[in-house]
């Protein structure tokens, strides 16, 4: 008997508390009717006198004894099922006091599932945690969840355990297992052990996976978005300048009221704290700042979100700074966020991976390949199995689409600058992750990294995009490589820029939308369809649009800039609308109104002005009021025959227009130059 159980039954008998300890019913099985039993005679001191009752196994013991024991295997009980199709089905195993639990873990599980006509009912519960999932699903007796149990069970050959019963009384109910299949043809495979797991570690684990799958829902896209914040700050004759991450979850109305999904309080909240550390981190940050530096001087931080859906709420921080002098190397900092969206809870290594103890020994081996020019240090494996196992952010990961990342932050397993970071696909490492989090939303939108391979969902193929900067050339070339195919390589050759990256998922369909800058502020687009046979570019010409910075990362939503940039000597304004994937992969409008990004102006002349409508008009009397230097910017417009500007108490000013363009006649007022002049305190809202 295990070390546990027999402590706790010394515990349990100690000093002669006890004089005697019957054998408890709550670990016989009432369903052990139509199972035969063997009449079984005394085997030692501590079994006595066993016997059936009804069909239920009990056990007595003498006077003084620990406990009863009782053991009874059923012969002749049939130990192979005729019958393919499954009923019902129970499970309860404890792997409490496995010494080496690997991706079980050291847990309580029960499963279950029920077939109704052709619907499955289930349920997986992992008793000891008081995590409680139940799940229905559609089934066929050649397909579907039921026909995926039945394989689970003929291949590890279960049936041989049937009839096999074991009970020790008075031991914490915790630890054995038992099993209760019932067939369509009658036919049953029942065992049971209160002490002791029977059960396979392979099939535990794969029956683990089939439950987990069933109870994991496709989840849906949610709204979710970043700015990035920048400031910057005059030091004698150089500059220091801090960019940080802005997160939004919800979405604003026109009105700037702030939409949130109901249910969703508590992710709300850890989105609003790690906002609040950003705004002090940045303090912090120009606390630290050598003001005396002859260099430019900075600590910048980008955002990349890898999920962001009503299951997971993932993405990575990569800060790099020089923040005085005497820094010889740009200093590089990961910093992972993984929250599961339901209960706004951080996800550690132990919430998501299945296997952790072998965890740092396969993150070290993927180092090595993607990093075969660089000598890791000598207990690399050890610090990563350590950092994992303590969760201290040395080593980290952010979950993906297809995908997980693992990063190690600067001098953690190498002596050299710089944050080694890599994917693991879960194609190419299936029970990497468990089955709730390995699924993300059917359709998404990601920005994409540079030098980091990206994984197609459904399979093993992988592909990561580099841009290299030509030496005294103004051309930056852009190139798609793959992994696991072989697909060629795809290179385009663009002015002077990186350009931003965004991955598309629509209609099982992957799309590259490709954010080309050209000048100071003009944009256009390249869509790009990826397949296994490489990267096609989905349109001749560019598409004159370009992703907004701040767009929900929602296909069905994107918010996307208009080139159609209106200059004028008071300000200049970009309109942008939402758009959705097509099914072609290119964007399609899903609005004919447009919001406009512009400078502040301020009005010229005194007079009365056109609420933007009823209530508005209802509210002035007719118009508004407005007196010369009244501060408003553009705010929407139908790009045909009004503009609208806010002031900066909330009043919209409509002005009927003849066309939408710099000479462009706001009613009888005149031109934008004759309504507006430029404000002082100049603030360009926008990308």
């Amino acid at each position: 008997m295990k070390k546990l159980i027999v402590m706790a039954l010394m515990l349990i008998c100690m000093e002669g508390v006890f004089t005697g300890c019957a054998g408890s019913d709550d670990t016989s099985n009432d369903n052990y009717e139509g199972v035969a039993t063997s009449e079984k005679t005394d085997a030692d001191d501590n079994i006595e006198n066993t016997e059936t009752n009804g069909g239920k196994v009990t056990a007595e013991t003498e006077d003084g004894a620990i406990s009863g024991k009782v053991t009874k295997s059923e012969a002749d009980g049939p130990k192979t099922i005729e019958s393919t199709e499954i009923t019902s089905f129970e499970c309860w195993f404890s792997t409490a006091d496995f010494t080496e639990p690997g991706s079980l873990g050291n847990h309580i599980y029960e499963m279950k599932a029920s077939l109704d006509g052709d619907v499955v009912t289930g349920s997986y519960k992992v008793i000891d945690e008081g995590k409680e999932y139940e799940f229905t699903a559609g089934d066929e007796f050649d397909g579907g969840f039921m026909g995926e149990l039945y394989t689970l069970i003929d291949s590890y050959n279960i049936a041989e355990n049937n009839g096999f019963y074991e009970n020790v009384s008075g031991i914490p109910e915790e630890f054995g297992a038992k099993i209760n299949v019932d067939f369509e043809s009658g036919e049953k495979i029942i065992a049971n052990s209160n002490s002791d797991n029977y059960l396979n570690v392979d099939f535990m684990s794969e029956l683990i996976s089939l439950f987990e799958r069933g109870v994991a829902k496709t989840p849906e896209t949610l709204d979710f978005s970043v700015k990035s914040e920048f400031v910057m700050k005059e030091f004698g004759d150089n500059f220091g300048s801090i960019t940080y991450p802005v997160y939004t979850f919800g979405y604003y109305t026109s009105d700037g009221e702030l939409q949130q999904p109901d249910g969703y309080q508590d992710l709300a909240k850890a989105i609003d704290e790690i906002n609040s550390e950003h705004a002090e981190s940045a303090d912090d940050a120009w606390n630290r700042f050598d003001t005396t530096s002859t260099g430019n001087i900075y600590n910048d931080t980008v955002s990349y979100v890898t999920r962001c859906d009503s299951k997971v709420v993932s993405f990575y921080e990569r800060t790099k700074s020089i923040e005085s002098d005497d820094q010889q190397n740009e200093y590089t900092k990961i910093q992972t966020y993984n929250f599961d969206s339901e209960t706004g809870e951080k996800l550690g290594f132990s919430d998501v991976f299945k296997d952790i103890e072998y965890l740092g020994t396969l993150i070290l081996s993927e180092f090595e390949k993607a990093y075969p020019d660089i000598d890791f240090v000598d207990d690399a494996d050890s610090y990563i199995s350590d950092s994992i196992l303590y969760d201290d952010g040395e080593i980290s990961f952010s979950l993906g689409q297809g995908c997980v990342h693992i990063f190690a932050n600067e001098y953690a397993i190498t002596c050299y600058p710089g944050s080694p970071h890599i994917t693991l696909s879960y194609a190419a490492n299936p029970g990497l992750v468990k089955a709730f989090y390995e699924k993300g939303a059917e359709e998404y939108l990601i920005p994409m990294d540079y030098d980091t391979t990206y994984w197609r969902s459904d399979s093993s193929i992988g592909f990561k995009m580099h841009c290299d900067f030509d030496a005294g050339s103004d051309s930056a070339d852009w190139k798609v490589s793959f992994e696991g195919s072989d697909a060629e390589d795809y290179e385009e050759s663009f002015f002077g820029y990186a350009p931003s990256c965004y991955l598309a998922h629509v209609n099982g369909r992957d799309f590259i939308y490709l954010r080309v800058p050209t000048g100071d502020v003009a944009m256009f687009t390249n869509v790009y369809e990826l397949t296994s046979e490489g990267v096609t570019l989905c349109t001749d010409e560019p598409v004159s649009l370009a992703i907004y910075e701040q767009t929900l990362l929602d296909p069905e939503s994107m918010s996307m800039s208009l080139d159609k940039i209106i200059y004028s000597m008071a300000g200049y304004m970009i309109p942008r609308t939402l758009y959705s994937i097509g099914e072609d992969g290119l964007p399609e409008r899903r609005s004919d109104v447009y919001e406009l990004d512009g400078t502040w102006v301020r009005l010229r002349q005194s007079g009365r002005y056109n609420p933007d409508n009823e209530k508005n008009a209802a509210v002035s009397g007719g118009m508004w009021n407005l007196v010369e230097g009244q501060r408003m910017r553009p705010y929407q417009t139908d790009m045909e025959s009004y503009i609208d500007y806010i002031t900066d108490d909330y009043r919209v000013v409509r002005f009927e227009i003849n066309e939408f363009s710099y000479e462009m006649q706001l009613d009888s007022w005149g031109t934008l130059d004759d309504v507006f002049m430029s404000d002082e305190d100049d603030t360009f809202i926008g990308d």
